[in-house]
């Protein structure tokens, strides 16, 4: 009984101590806190030496990658916008840096549905045109802490600026989605598609990523039901309108008073991407529907009042996250460009190291995998050594992973011969007896 009683204690001794470390684990942190975790462009180059060099280190800018933008023909809801390719960009790194590059032959709209115009865009009056390349430096996140116990953290600047939906089409009085549902339903938008894929993919590196926690959430309308939205589960997302009047995330409980913990100033590669700046802050979007065409938005004193279009491009972006531990964690993150493996030759029964030359970025992380085509000519261990097992000749490939999951693979070949002296035993010492 007295062991019984022992082997119970002791059990809850130590799910006494599991509570504890659970508890306590962001326990260093408050409410308002800032954070810094992940990397993104925000600063904007403005040195004309680094913008030339870097200018030249990439050169044409055929080949960047578009950001697939939606224009239209000019009506915001008849389902005619479509992705374009008049804005691209491209991520390097230089001298060490990370930074992106951002070139435009033509403004991006403020609306979806609209057409190139300048009239129709925020990028000229943030002082951007098209035909240049701009540069924005990859900097360290800075994420406010809302909740501590739950590691709930939001983007302390606006630092993107996306529609919530890129397609929008009315019938019968509703705006629907190219999924068919309401334009303002959250599970199917653009922009959960967007903060999960690109923006996910984007800031965090491969460990950072393990440390952002699935949220299952629940996103409601503010007028009626109807325009719910299907419960999901994400790693990245936006407030809802309830989350900005929560008074225990700092916020204030009335929507219509101004709240400074609410108002935010966009980074300088926002108001590149077409970011509205009215007195230096700008509109950022929560995830809450109004109607089947308008979420519920933050306005630049802070106070959460309107519903705007889905469609708008103008607005910011300050995502969300669930750390399972808060910590500052601003890693570089470096990539592999290339790999290439040397060709080996090896006498029998003889040993080298293969030594394949990795391109990648200064601090860069990356594992080496190596495997042989075929191990009764030569194999090899997970340190490259090679070892001649038969005369012959047969590669090693080599697999190359960096941090940001990309893979490179590279082959060698490995010729195996039998060195002079052992020619010599075989032809005079019959030493093909003991081979």
């Amino acid at each position: 009984m007295k062991r019984t009683v022992c082997i119970m204690l002791s059990l809850m001794l130590m799910l006494t101590g599991l509570i504890g470390l659970c508890i306590t684990a962001n326990a260093e942190y408050k409410t308002g806190d800032v954070i810094e975790f992940g990397n993104y462009p925000q600063s904007k180059v403005t040195s004309p030496a680094t913008i030339t060099s870097l200018n030249n280190f990439v050169g044409s800018v055929a080949n960047w990658k578009s950001y697939a933008y939606y224009s239209g023909t000019g009506s915001t809801d008849n389902g005619t916008m479509t992705a374009k390719d008049f804005m691209r960009y491209k991520d390097v790194f230089y001298a060490g840096v990370k930074y992106r590059g951002v070139y435009f032959n033509a403004y991006r709209p403020t609306m979806t549905g609209y057409q190139s115009d300048f009239s129709k865009s925020m990028q000229d009056d943030n002082g951007y045109t098209p035909g240049q390349i701009y540069w924005f430096k990859y900097e360290p996140l800075k994420w406010r802490v809302l909740d501590a116990k739950e590691g709930l953290v939001m983007t302390e600047s606006v630092i993107d600026s996306q529609a919530y939906n890129n397609y929008v089409k009315k019938n019968n009085n509703e705006y629907y989605n190219e999924s068919g549902r309401y334009a303002s339903e959250w599970s199917t938008s653009s922009l959960r598609t967007w903060l999960n894929n690109d923006f996910f993919g984007t800031a965090f590196s491969a460990t950072q990523k393990e440390n952002i926690k699935s949220t299952h959430l629940y996103t409601l309308s503010t007028d009626q039901n109807k325009y719910d939205a299907l419960q999901t589960d994400d790693r990245v997302y936006l407030l809802s309108y309830e989350d900005a009047l929560n008074t225990a995330y700092g916020f204030k409980a009335n929507n219509k008073e101004n709240d400074p913990a609410r108002t935010a100033k966009g980074t300088d590669y926002a108001k590149c991407q077409g970011l509205q700046v009215l007195s230096g802050y700008s509109y950022w979007r929560l995830r809450s529907p109004e109607s089947s065409n308008s979420t519920k938005s933050v306005l630049i004193d802070g106070t959460v009042r309107y519903g705007f279009s889905v469609a708008e491009t103008a607005f910011g972006i300050r995502p969300v996250c669930n750390l399972s531990e808060l910590k500052n964690d601003n890693i570089h993150i470096g990539s592999v460009a290339a790999v290439t493996v040397p060709d080996v030759n090896i006498r029998y029964n003889g040993e080298t190291t293969l030594k394949p030359q990795v391109n990648a970025d200064y601090g860069a992380q990356y594992t080496v995998k190596y495997e042989s085509y075929d191990t009764k000519i030569a194999t090899v261990d997970e340190n490259g050594k090679i070892h001649g097992a038969k005369t012959g000749t047969t590669y090693i490939m080599v697999t190359v992973i960096d941090e940001n999951g990309s893979v490179f693979t590279e082959s060698g070949k490995v010729t195996v011969k039998y060195a002079w002296w052992q020619w010599l035993i075989i032809i005079f010492l019959f030493g093909w007896i003991w081979y």
